[in-house]
């Protein structure tokens, strides 16, 4: 590909009433190069022999016709509509609102349950504690 064909792509994105975002301009240059290669590939085959400059030439400007510059931004836009739409049903599908609302209940019912058992410890442990401290107590008041 040279500097005229992707000049002349950029030109009739740059010219559609709709924008053409870099993503879509990329999916384009990529589209028109594997169509050439699948010519020249094809023309390889067919004649037993690589084509010319010149036949290259040609087939790059058959590529480059409005018609085909139109369908390759239609197959880049329904590429990334369908690529967006797939990654949207996958978000809703992981993550519905009653899981999120499960979650949060899940969350506050854990949270006060572990401060339940914090109070209960504190409970069942405090003459515990308080024999520790009053044993401290009485071993530094016989220390002269």
């Amino acid at each position: 590909m040279n500097k005229k064909s992707f000049d002349a792509i950029q030109t009739f994105c740059d010219n559609q009433k709709e924008t053409v975002t870099t993503s879509e301009r990329d999916f384009i240059v990529r589209k028109f190069l594997e169509s050439v290669f699948d010519a020249v590939e094809k023309h390889e085959k067919n004649r037993n022999a690589y084509p010319s400059t010149q036949e290259i030439e040609s087939i790059e400007q058959t590529l480059l016709v409005d018609s085909n510059l139109e369908s390759f931004v239609d197959s880049a836009r329904k590429f990334y509509l369908s690529t967006q739409q797939s990654l949207i049903n996958d978000y809703d599908r992981k993550f519905k609102r009653t899981s999120i609302w499960r979650d949060v209940g899940i969350g506050i019912l854990s949270a006060f349950l572990y401060s339940l058992l914090l109070v209960i410890f504190y409970i069942v442990a405090q003459d515990q504690i308080a024999g520790w401290l009053k044993g401290l107590i009485d071993n530094a008041s016989k220390i002269p």
